[in-house]
């Protein structure tokens, strides 16, 4: 009698040896692996039928006829198997007896597999209990320590017990060298009453936050954080859990935005452009203060479109109407962009040029928000007219953590489990997100390179993986993800499946966004403005120049950015430069007309206007430069000077001419007057005639 024991594999499918020691090893390998079917064998077919299998004669079985030669080879001839069954009914596996001629079990043999079954099946339902509990530790290790989210663990004195790798890189340190501090000695004293209140908070309903302050960093500059907790126990005694974010990178972009916003703000309001958005429903403009002093008036209360058209020259108005009632009406090309004159309330005319864009249409394709800008042309349109005329702790981080966690199969990719978090950010259930695989949330662009990364990391070449991508909310809505994505294995090393973990950095990438477009605005309302303007940073370095200012400098297709205000200008003087340091230390300062002696010789008069522009914060960020030459304009002014002075004496003469009866006396005031048009004052004029030759010499006082 020869005894064996075979386990069902996970997929249910394949039996795998677990125990024969006296079957031949060469037996033993033919087995392991087979699947479990009607004609698989005593034991195939037992799993299969979920029933004891009892064969008499392998030699003439008809459940043996694909495995009979194997048998006969080894000297097998009767096998009975019985199913090993779990506390659940699920079949474990099987135990079967081995005998080298046809034979028939007695009750003995019965009772003897009976027991033996029932003791294999504690035997492997222990071990598998063993196995769980040991990749369950291994999993939530693991959780902990990939975490990007800095996780802690500590005495209610503050002394940390246990911490990740994120926490530690948040101060700078490795996790052996912050596990010698406390909670106390990275909190800065000025947070002491905010501490103490979450505490409190803490001591009531066993959770606190989530609230922000700062860490001390190992280099001793502070870093902002968010943190929320839990109170848990642990052998009798209380910890604080929490989870901490380092929010720097969402500072700085919330700064930088700021920033750029105040930067446009800035420059529209400088430069004299206007941004505006209209509401056609509401009848109503937002607009920058700048915008109404465009048309010649003061701040108004409200401005609509009888505003504007009544603004509007009269031989204007009718085709600026037509022109936006045809962008904002169903089917309209949904952009426009036209100029127009407006009548100052001084009845001086001024050219303006509209952009607008339609971003919000109602459900019957009418425009109800527009978005756009204005400027003054007015210099630009005379030129074109002078011209015509001449841009549990484990557990809760996975279902109650801050992060979008999911496991999914290795093989298609289909979510078996995710958390609360993941939910919220997608819009699916739990069970709606069971159906779906990573590539069905995943936006399309994104797709190709989640599967590279899954492939890559299914066939061991990369570890884990890092991301940044969209997904696709259930209502179609695009968000974005910061993804974390590893593989979980078994003890074996079998793929177990797919772990990732999900951010949502939606609102950090729209501010990016924003900033983004922010900082093109600026540099497209700078780079396009009819005036001569230059931005430069605190160090006179340039960030941005229009167009006018490269073609009033003579400077070409140079490109500016970058660089040194004075590399360009080596000539500049040393009172401009004395000018410059007073705007970057606040000051604001002007000249209707200032000489500018050029490198080349040559000589420019130039009227110019310096402001300094500030960060978000309040310190000086540079100066703005506001310029035009006016070097024909002056040459012009000098020659009518000259030539009124001429005209007055001149006139002079003519009225000595008139009242002078003498003719010696007369010549004589007419050629002093002569002598000094020409500027010869003290001189001699001859007149020569065919009878004599007259001199006549004259001396001023």
């Amino acid at each position: 009698m020869l005894a064996s024991i075979l386990l069902l594999d996970a997929d249910g499918i394949h039996v795998r040896h677990a125990a024969a020691p006296s079957l031949p090893d060469a037996f033993i390998r033919a087995v392991d692996g087979q699947p479990i079917g009607e004609r698989a064998g005593s034991c195939g077919t037992a799993a299969w039928r979920r029933e004891q299998v009892i064969v008499e004669d392998i030699a003439i079985d008809p459940l043996w006829a694909d495995y009979r030669e194997l048998a006969a080879a080894h000297g097998l001839r009767a096998c009975w198997s019985t199913p090993i069954f779990a506390a659940d009914n699920l079949v474990l596996g099987t135990f079967a007896l081995y005998y080298g001629a046809p034979a028939l079990p007695t009750a003995y043999h019965q009772r003897l597999i009976t027991m033996t079954t029932h003791c294999a099946a504690i035997a492997i339902a222990r071990k598998r209990e063993e196995e769980a509990l040991r990749d369950s530790e291994a999993y939530n290790r693991m959780l902990f320590d990939q975490s990007p989210i800095g996780l802690a663990l500590a005495r209610m004195d503050g002394k940390l017990v246990d911490i990740n790798f994120a926490y530690a890189n948040i101060i700078g340190r490795t996790i052996d060298d912050t596990l010698k501090l406390t909670y106390w000695d990275i909190t800065p004293e000025k947070y002491a009453v905010q501490e103490q209140q979450q505490l409190t908070s803490l001591d009531i309903s066993g959770v606190y936050g989530p609230y922000e302050k700062e860490y001390i960093h190992k280099d001793g500059h502070l870093v902002p954080v968010r943190l929320q907790g839990l109170l848990i126990e642990r052998k009798g005694k209380k910890f604080i859990w929490s989870s901490v974010e380092d929010i720097t990178e969402r500072r700085q972009s919330e700064k930088a935005l700021r920033e750029s916003e105040e930067r446009l703000r800035l420059s529209t309001e400088l430069a004299n452009v206007a941004v505006w958005e209209y509401n056609f429903t509401a009848d109503s403009m937002s607009r920058s203060k700048n915008h109404d002093r465009l048309y010649g008036l003061s701040r108004q209360p409200k401005w609509n479109i009888n505003t504007f058209l009544n603004a509007t020259h009269p031989a204007d108005r009718e085709i600026s109407n037509e022109i936006i009632s045809t962008s904002v009406a169903p089917g309209g090309p949904g952009h426009y962009q036209f100029d127009f004159r407006v009548v100052y309330p001084d009845k001086s005319i001024h050219w303006l040029s509209v952009v607008g864009q339609v971003i919000e249409r109602d459900e019957e394709g009418r425009g109800v928000i527009v978005r756009g800008c204005l400027m003054d042309i007015s210099d630009r349109k005379n030129a074109e007219q002078a011209l015509r005329e001449s841009e549990d702790r484990f557990r809760k981080v996975f279902e109650e953590g801050p992060l979008g966690i999911a496991m999914a199969d290795v093989a298609d990719g289909r979510f078996f489990r995710v958390n609360r978090a993941l939910c919220d950010m997608l819009g699916y259930t739990e069970e709606e997100l069971k159906q779906l695989t990573f590539v069905d949330v995943t936006h399309p662009d994104h797709r190709a390179l989640d599967l590279e990364a899954v492939k890559e990391i299914r066939e061991g070449q990369i570890q884990k993986h890092y991301t940044e991508k969209r997904y696709l909310r259930k209502n179609g809505e695009v968000v974005w993800g910061a993804r974390a994505l590893t593989k979980i294995s078994s003890a074996d090393g079998k793929s177990v499946y797919n772990l990732a973990m999900i951010k949502d950095i939606t609102d950090r990438k729209r501010a990016e966004k924003k900033l983004q477009r922010n900082e093109q605005l600026l540099r497209l309302f700078v780079e396009h403005s009819p005036a001569s303007i230059a931005m430069l940073d605190h160090n006179m370095k340039y960030i941005v120049a229009s167009r006018r200012f490269l073609v009033d400098y003579d400077i070409g297709d140079q490109n500016l950015i970058g660089r040194s205000h004075y590399e360009v200008f080596p000539e500049i003087p040393e009172r401009w430069r004395e000018i410059h340091r007073r705007c970057l230390a606040g000051a604001i300062e002007k000249s209707e007309e200032d000489p500018f002696p050029r490198a080349d010789g040559k000589m420019d008069w130039v009227r110019w206007e310096i402001h300094p522009w500030y960060e978000t914060q309040g310190e000086i960020g540079g100066i703005i430069l506001f310029s035009e030459v006016i070097t024909d304009r002056k040459k012009a002014a000098e020659e009518i000077n000259r030539i009124n002075q001429e005209l007055h004496t001149i006139n002079r003469i003519i009225l000595t001419c008139a009242t002078t009866l003498d003719m010696e006396e007369l010549l004589n005031k007419v050629m002093v007057e002569a002598l000094a048009i020409c500027g010869l004052e003290g001189g001699t004029i001859c007149f020569v005639t065919p009878e004599e030759t007259l001199h006549i010499v004259t001396h001023r006082a």
